[in-house]
C-alpha cells in the first residue's frame, strides 16, 4: 500500500472512538498484508523470468535448426556422384569388363575422389588388387597394364613367342646395358667350325624386341653388396621362325646383342614392321617357288 493511503486510514481511525489496542491490531494487520504482498511479487519473480528465459532460448534454436541447420543437411543429403561398384568377385591381374562392375549413386564425400565415377575409367583395364562384391572401385585399384611380374606373358598376341637366350659376357649384353622394351639386332659367331668362328648378322633376327632382361635368377640388375650385376639372361618377343632360329643359337653359338632403338616407339614400330616384311616376302617368294614348281610339274 502507499503511505499516502496508510496516513488517510490511520487518521480515519483516529477521528473515531476506538480503543488503542485495536488500532495496534489494525496496524499489524496492515504490515502484515503489505510484507505478504511483496513476498508474493518477488516469488513471481523468481518463477517466471527462468521460464520465460527458456522458452526464449528453445525458440532461438528451433528457428535456427528450421532455417539454418536443416537446409545445409538437406543440401548434404541431395549432393550424390555415380561410383563404380563391383557385380563379381575380381582377382588381380584380370581384366575388367561391363559384367564385372556397375554405376550407382552415393551420397558426395571428400573420400569421393578417389572413386571411379565412369565404365570408361574401369572397362578395359586390370585390377591391381583382388576386389570382392560391393567393393568401390578406387583408381589406384585399376591398372592400364597387367600389375603382375612379367606381364608380357599375358599379352602375347596369335603368333607371338616369348623366348630366352643366354649371353655369354659382359660385352654381348651392350656392355650390361641391355633394357626391356629395346629393340636389337642378333649376331651370331658359331661354336663349330662353319664360319670360321666370325660374327654373322642372322636376318630373321635383323630387328627383335627385347621383353626382360634377368640376372641369375632375378631380374633384379644389382647384386647384394649394391654393385651392378651381369645379365645372363635375355627374354625377345619372336615368331616361330624367330623361336626356332634363337634355340639352335642358344645350342650352337654365341649371341651378341646390338641395341638398334630405344626411347622412340614411333621409329621402333617402324623397325619391327620393316622385320615383318621380312617375313612376308620370304612367304610369298616361297609361294610364287611353290607355284613355279607347280607349274612346271604340270608342262612335263
Amino acid at each position: 500500500m502507499s503511505a499516502d493511503y496508510e496516513k488517510n486510514t490511520m487518521d480515519d481511525i483516529q477521528g473515531l472512538d476506538v480503543p488503542e489496542e485495536e488500532i495496534a491490531g489494525v496496524e499489524d494487520a496492515e504490515d502484515d498484508i503489505v510484507v505478504q504482498t511483496r513476498r508474493g511479487k518477488q516469488k513471481r519473480r523468481m518463477f517466471v523470468t527462468p521460464k520465460l528465459l527458456i522458452a526464449i532460448l528453445c525458440i532461438v534454436v528451433s528457428l535456427f535448426i528450421v532455417f539454418g541447420l536443416q537446409p545445409v543437411i538437406d543440401n548434404l543429403l541431395s549432393k550424390r556422384i555415380d561410383v563404380v561398384l563391383v557385380k563379381e568377385n575380381i582377382v588381380a591381374g584380370e581384366l575388367i569388363t561391363k559384367d564385372n562392375v556397375e554405376v550407382v549413386a552415393v551420397l558426395d564425400t571428400p573420400i569421393a575422389e578417389n572413386f571411379c565415377t565412369t565404365m570408361d575409367e574401369v572397362i578395359n583395364n586390370y585390377a591391381a588388387v583382388d576386389m570382392f562384391k560391393g567393393d568401390t572401385v578406387t583408381k589406384s585399384k585399376v591398372s592400364p597394364t597387367i600389375p603382375l611380374p612379367n606381364p608380357f606373358f599375358y599379352e602375347l598376341k596369335d603368333g607371338e613367342l616369348a623366348i630366352a637366350c643366354s649371353v655369354t659376357s659382359l660385352a654381348s649384353s651392350v656392355a650390361n646395358k641391355v633394357l626391356a622394351g629395346d629393340v636389337v639386332t642378333v649376331y651370331a659367331t658359331y661354336k663349330n667350325a662353319t664360319g670360321d668362328g666370325e660374327a654373322v648378322e642372322v636376318p630373321a633376327l635383323k630387328y627383335v624386341r627385347v621383353l626382360s632382361v634377368t640376372v641369375g635368377d632375378t631380374e633384379s640388375k644389382q647384386n647384394d653388396d649394391g654393385s651392378e650385376a651381369t645379365i645372363t639372361v635375355v627374354t625377345f618377343l619372336a615368331n616361330s621362325e624367330q623361336a626356332r632360329i634363337l634355340a639352335d643359337l642358344e645350342a650352337n653359338a654365341a649371341v651378341h646383342l646390338a641395341v638398334v632403338e630405344r626411347g622412340d616407339t614411333e621409329r621402333a614400330l617402324r623397325y619391327l614392321e620393316a622385320q615383318k616384311e621380312y617375313f612376308n616376302a620370304a612367304a610369298r617368294a616361297e609361294a610364287e617357288a611353290a607355284a613355279a614348281e607347280a607349274e612346271d610339274a604340270e608342262d612335263e
